[in-house]
């Protein structure tokens, strides 16, 4: 069975079982309903934010994914520096 992409404009709109394991914390499962969840309510707050462009950077790859997918969702431009040094972040 081939895998079947779904392109990230359009995943959160895709049909989705709710109870499908996205991630793991804390050795508790985060199911897709949750991360559905965070990333709506989180692009919502980003969208009403006028800052257009954002950094990102998280230690925590379900934090970023989260982040990541929101701040796309809510029309945002996605810095990613490569480090989070101090010089780094102020050549942005």
């Amino acid at each position: 069975m081939a895998t079947q992409f779904v392109p990230i404009s359009k995943l959160l709109n895709s049909a989705q079982d709710q109870d499908r394991p996205v991630a793991l914390r804390a050795d508790k499962v985060v199911t897709w309903a949750k991360f559905y969840s965070a990333v709506g309510n989180l692009a919502a707050t980003l969208a009403q934010d006028p800052a257009i462009e954002w950094v990102l950077s998280c230690q925590d790859s379900l934090y970023f994914a989260e982040g990541l997918l929101a701040l796309l969702y809510a029309n945002k431009t996605v810095l990613l520096p490569h480090n989070i040094q101090t010089e780094t972040l102020n050549s942005i």
